[in-house]
């Protein structure tokens, strides 16, 4: 009923606004036709897609990628999905070279970002098994994510770098690059703790979604650290971290505020206790018994 409803106040908003707000509200109504699954016809896309032809400045960048992103959505919802998919890629393809010539750093990274996401898209959905190595949509991800993680510079915009490295972990995982995805998840890890800590103070509204944004990165790193059948006593207690991490932040997000957190005596705890960590990840449930001295799965 609320989508319903944000749609149409969209769908007024719109109507008679000026030009910048016409397109943001078009946009935010496709949004709310998306989560409803009553996806809008094609033409109503195009004729969104002739609004943002041209991209002068981060506004209409913005656009373009949104527009994109819903282009995808709607893409896959019915049809042949490359052939579906070619408006969308041309709509993404110039804006690397449209936001280097404003000299804008964050839509560049952007740009090369979620351009890459697109080729991921297609190497996911149109690779055969075991292809993944030696196709052009895979190698061109990974060349455009890596741009985009170059232009972010973590230290600099760790906000807009973080997706990237995500997005780098993910398409190393699907090559079979263990050690490189791995790595790269905990780049991500580490990026988004200073990402989120900027961010509590700030009103919610511009918050990331955690359960999109934050939960599965750390799901899929502890997934891949437990994968081997005999992970070390240190990737478990590495595996243990992440999951106490994720339930404080979990905790800190529905708050909305930074919880003091202290080490516990271990001379305290009783020696016979047993602590049981049960991780639920995509594809089953994994547990970890720490006991004094030793962890086990």
């Amino acid at each position: 009923t609320f989508y319903q409803q944000a749609a149409e106040t969209y769908g007024k908003a719109a109507s008679g606004a000026a030009a910048r707000s016409h397109i943001a509200a078009r946009l935010n109504q496709l949004d709310a036709l998306l989560a409803l699954r009553s996806a809008p016809p094609w033409e109503d896309w195009h004729t969104l897609e002739q609004r943002v032809a041209n991209a002068d400045n981060r506004f209409d960048i913005y656009a373009r990628i949104k527009l994109a992103q819903q282009g995808a959505c709607l893409a896959q919802s019915g049809g042949e999905l490359q052939t579906t998919l070619e408006p969308v890629l041309a709509l993404l393809a110039p804006l690397p070279a449209m936001a280097g010539e404003l000299g804008d750093p964050i839509a560049l990274s952007q740009a090369y970002g979620s351009l890459g996401g697109l080729y991921e898209l297609l190497s996911q959905e149109l690779t055969p098994p075991g292809a993944i190595a030696t196709n052009r949509w895979h190698t061109e991800a990974l060349t455009l994510t890596q741009q985009a993680l170059y232009a972010a510079q973590p230290s600099v915009l760790p906000d807009i770098a973080y997706p990237w490295q995500w997005q780098l972990a993910r398409l190393h995982q699907a090559r079979g690059e263990t050690d490189l995805a791995i790595r790269s998840y905990r780049q991500a890890v580490t990026t988004l703790r200073s990402v989120r800590n900027n961010l509590l103070p700030i009103d919610s509204e511009v918050q990331f979604s955690f359960r999109d944004n934050v939960e599965p990165v750390y799901r899929e790193l502890v997934d891949l650290l437990l994968r081997p059948d005999n992970p070390s006593p240190e990737t478990l207690r590495e595996a243990i971290g992440l999951i106490d991490t994720l339930q404080l932040a979990e905790l800190e997000s529905f708050l909305q505020c930074n919880l003091a957190t202290a080490e516990i005596d271990q001379d305290v705890i009783d020696p016979t206790a047993v602590n049981v960590y049960s991780i639920i990840i995509n594809d089953r449930l994994e547990t970890i018994i720490a006991r004094s001295g030793r962890d086990n799965r």
